[in-house]
């Protein structure tokens, strides 16, 4: 009889440690999705910061030729008297201006605000990562980069 009592208790005692076991197993693996979400979220600030740090220096190329063409259009313009040589400065100078407030403004806070009015407006189930989506992830970022 007592072996029979100890075995009933020794499997109760295994199925104490099996559930604990698990329930590490568990705060391990959130422990890790949550770390792969930050990870993932550090990775996608750096891409923005280097998108930005690019645009920064295109804008240089871009708005001195932009201001050389604004103002070879206006000695065109000038040169033959005709004021249809200067259709080409309001397209010019939108681009630039949108360029500049992205690469000097507060575009990208613009933008931000804008998703999280889309985030609020969602019902959450189509923002919501999951395991799936963590695993895809995962193994885009083991394939080799190209460009």
């Amino acid at each position: 009889m007592g072996l029979g009592q100890s075995t009933a208790s020794g499997s109760g005692a295994l199925t104490q440690e099996q559930a604990t076991a698990a329930a590490i197993l568990a705060e391990l693996e959130r422990t890790r999705i949550e770390r792969e979400l930050a990870y993932i979220a550090l990775l996608e600030r750096r891409k923005r910061a280097w998108e930005l740090a690019k645009e920064r220096e295109a804008i240089v190329w871009t708005g001195s030729g932009g201001a050389a063409t604004v103002f070879f259009t206006i000695v065109s313009s000038a040169y033959h008297k005709n004021l249809i040589h200067l259709l080409p400065v309001f397209p010019i100078m939108t681009f630039l201006a949108y360029k500049t407030h992205l690469c000097f403004g507060n575009k990208y806070d613009i933008i931000d605000r804008k998703t999280m009015k889309l985030f609020d407006a969602d019902d959450g189930e189509m923002f919501v990562p999951n395991l799936e989506d963590v695993q895809r992830i995962r193994d885009e970022m083991k394939l080799p980069r190209t460009g």
